[in-house]
This record gives structure tokens, sequence and C-alpha cells, in this order.
């Protein structure tokens, strides 16, 4: 259970890491989710799907989405975790790719 402390030093601790709160960081890393899946083939879509594993994409797709989305971004702040935001980004993918392909 977070005390209001606990709560405190959380966002401090994403505020200084990421350049922004939680809440913002995860609404931003859903919406360029959304906005990449929209800009997969379905040959890419079905391939991530099959492979899940989100280290295969860091010189590919993660490069792609911290090059595009994150760097210089009023999105994502002055963010100096670069590597860990485009990875959650990737991992958001997989996700809703794999509920889709569940639905």
């Amino acid at each position: 259970m977070d005390t209001d402390l606990t709560k405190q030093i959380k966002e401090m601790v994403y505020v200084s890491m990421y350049g922004t709160n939680w809440k913002d960081l995860d609404k931003n890393v859903d919406k360029v989710a959304n906005q990449i899946i929209g800009e997969l083939s379905q040959e890419s879509k079905e391939y991530m799907i099959k492979n899940p594993r989100p280290v295969e994409y860091h010189f590919s797709l993660g490069l792609y989405i911290r090059n595009n989305y994150i760097y210089n971004s009023k999105e994502f702040g002055n963010c100096y975790r670069v590597d860990d935001i485009s990875s959650e980004i990737i991992k958001r993918i997989i996700d809703k790719l794999t509920e889709e392909n569940t639905d």
C-alpha cells in the first residue's frame, strides 16, 4: 500500500528520470503505440505477434520511435531515458496487437 509520501517520491523519480509524471508518460506511450500500430503493415503486425520480445526491435522499430517520437518532443519532455521509453512503447504495441489477435 502506497502512502502519500511514497506516491510523492515515486512521482519525483518519474519526473527526474523521464521529464514528465507517470500519468502523462503512460498517456503518451499509449498515444504513440496507437499511432505506430496504424502505420504498421499487416505483415509487421503478424511478425510482432509471433515474436513478442521487445529487445528484438531495439535497433529497428526502437530507433524509429526514438528518432521520430521521443527526441525533441514536447510529449516526453527532457527525457534522458529514451531507450526505456521506446521499450515501453514497443511493449505496449505488442500487448495491443496480442489483445487484438485474441479477440
